[in-house]
């Protein structure tokens, strides 16, 4: 049994307009800081960095100097499940996978611990996520309806862990746009929410590179 960690970096920025993955962030590319974690943490075994085959010298600069735990694969697919879908092939059925988004360049040690101690002990996995604490409003597009109750609400992060074996036959039924704790879902499963870390973002807007900034600058 081993621990793999699959980094999903084969978007193109259809939202921001460039991919944000490669941008340069504190001296360093986004992809870069994403890595870190897994490389620090003695119990994740490889790291699979998951990227578009046109993409792969961009990338190959980005990851250049890094230990050999790091292996760029260019099978990034047409969609982020196809994407993690190819960077499973060759695991053992019963091997570990923490799938982690490019984008979040601000994973702490201590979450990846955390989420490592809870999932690996439970029958289904688990993920990172954090209890909501802002209000919840329906709206009709410009104004609200209602406010929804937020006491069982959650926002789901990345890292998300799962044994290779269920999380194959899950994604095999996902539909698209399923993250990998969904396609669980959706197989019948109920993945354990580990709490996570508020800092832990998702790089998506302009602004959330200051932000980002100011987390690892922080860090330091």
């Amino acid at each position: 049994m081993a621990f793999f960690a699959v980094i999903v970096a084969a978007g193109k920025g259809s939202r921001s307009g460039s991919p944000k993955q490669f941008i340069e962030l504190c001296g360093h590319s986004v992809l870069w800081h994403s890595v870190q974690p897994f490389l620090r943490n003695s119990r994740i075994d490889m790291v699979r960095v998951v990227i578009a085959a046109d993409m792969a010298e961009t990338a190959a600069a980005c990851l250049v100097g890094l230990p050999k735990k790091v292996l760029p694969l260019s099978v990034g697919g047409r969609t982020r499940r196809e994407s993690v879908q190819n960077g499973l092939c060759g695991m053992d059925d019963d091997d570990w996978v923490l799938v982690h988004d490019a984008a979040r360049p601000c994973l702490s040690d201590a979450a990846l611990t955390r989420l490592l101690d809870h999932a690996s002990t439970d029958t289904v996995g688990g993920l990172l996520a954090c209890p909501m604490v802002d209000c919840l409003k329906q709206t009709d597009g410009s104004r609200t309806q209602q406010t929804l109750p937020r006491d069982d609400k959650w926002l789901a992060q990345t890292p998300q862990m799962f044994r290779v074996e269920p999380l194959r036959k899950a994604l095999a039924l996902a539909g698209e746009g399923d993250d990998e704790a969904q396609a669980m879902e959706l197989a019948g499963h109920a993945p354990l929410l580990v709490e996570g870390e508020t800092t832990n973002i998702k790089i998506t807007r302009a602004e959330d590179f200051i932000l980002a900034s100011a987390i690892l600058a922080a860090r330091e």
